[in-house]
């Protein structure tokens, strides 16, 4: 079995995780951490950012993964002060991912997602079978679908 695990504040990341998971016929799990930054404006980046920088782990509302149950685990995160999101970094405390095959989806506004998926990478202790960086994918939703098959159709 396949798992899309995502963090999604302003959509792109629930667009992109639907895709993936339609496509690979795969569970998609969503990260709620109980404390999230305002969807608009500057707090996005002030707040959003802070928790970055501050390593901060919320807690995860709901939260329930067993990555025993699953062969490869997609890994969908926005990007963040150029990493991924508070929500992954607790994920990444609570669940043992190696031995696993993951691969690793970055969603950003524009610019090099690099840097935040060589951190998810090795924060995820996993063998990393794919990368894929999309840019404003709620925008550009036919490139992004397009994007994702590809991707998908490496990952088998």
């Amino acid at each position: 079995m396949k798992a899309v695990v995502y963090y999604s504040l302003q959509g792109n990341c629930e667009f992109v995780a639907s895709e993936i998971a339609r496509e690979l016929d795969a569970k998609a799990i969503r990260l709620v951490p109980d404390v999230d930054p305002p969807k608009k404006g500057f707090g996005i980046f002030f707040k959003g950012g802070g928790m970055v920088v501050r390593k901060k782990t919320p807690n995860l509302v709901g939260f329930d993964f067993n990555a025993d149950d699953y062969d490869t685990i997609v890994l969908c995160s926005p990007v963040w002060a150029s990493s991924y999101v508070p929500a992954f970094r607790t994920f990444f405390s609570k669940v043992d991912l190696s031995g696993k095959k993951v691969a690793i989806v970055a969603s950003s506004a524009g610019g090099d997602a690099v840097k935040m998926m060589d951190a998810m990478a090795q924060a995820s202790r996993a063998e990393v079978v794919g990368r894929l960086s999309l840019v404003l994918p709620l925008k550009k939703q036919d490139e992004a679908r397009n994007q994702i098959a590809e991707f998908c159709r490496t990952l088998g």
